[in-house]
Formats: C-alpha cells, structure tokens, sequence
C-alpha cells in the first residue's frame, strides 16, 4: 500500500530532526512527505530543508509567520499540503497527519498499513 504524510511544523526545532529520523528510517518509507513549516522562528524549516535536500520525496513547503497558534492555521496547512500531493499527481492509497514532534520504531508506519 502506498502512502503519503502531511505535517504542519511550527517552532519544532528540538523534535522535528528525531521525527524526520524516524520517518526516513520506516522500512516502507512514505511515497511523498509535504511538511508545511507555519512561519517558524527556530530552526525548524532549516532542519526540515536539510532532510528534503537527501530524501527526495520529502518536500518543505514555507509559509509565512503568523501571529499566535489556531486551528485554523493548520488546517490551511494542511490543506496547502494536500493540494501540493495532488498537484504533483503523487499517487497514494492512504494519507496520514503526522505531528513533528513524534518518534516510532522503523517498522511502525508499515505496521499501520497492515491494518
């Protein structure tokens, strides 16, 4: 089964780069990866560009900062995420919301898509 990850990244710079270790480590890597990063601060968006630079189905979408945190804002976040996958007609049978802040075992995600 293919898959593709959406994330919205925003000020992550302590946990993103343990999340995208986890990620490019899966034994089924992702067919795509969109991580939008929400106008960070930190290093967040460097950190993301870094991987995307040695993975290329990871993809850094920037947008600019915003006052305070919403729901709203991630939604929009994901929704250009989502528009990007299909606008590069990547092909996938499930998606899958990731936050950057988490960490799993390399055979997690194809765990998941045996369910």
């Amino acid at each position: 089964m293919k898959y593709a990850l959406i994330s919205s990244s925003r000020n992550e710079e302590k946990l993103i780069a343990l999340t995208l270790d986890s990620v490019t480590r899966q034994s089924q890597p992702p067919e795509r990866w969109i991580i939008v990063d929400d106008g960070s601060t930190d290093r967040t968006g460097e950190i993301a560009e870094s991987f995307a630079k040695r993975y290329s189905w990871i993809t850094v979408i920037h947008n600019p900062r915003r006052e305070g945190r919403s729901f709203a804002a991630k939604a929009s976040n994901v929704n250009a995420a989502f528009a990007k996958l299909e606008a590069d007609r990547v092909a996938f049978d499930a998606v899958g919301k990731l936050d950057t802040d988490t960490t799993f075992a390399p055979d997690y995600l194809d765990f998941l898509l045996q369910k």
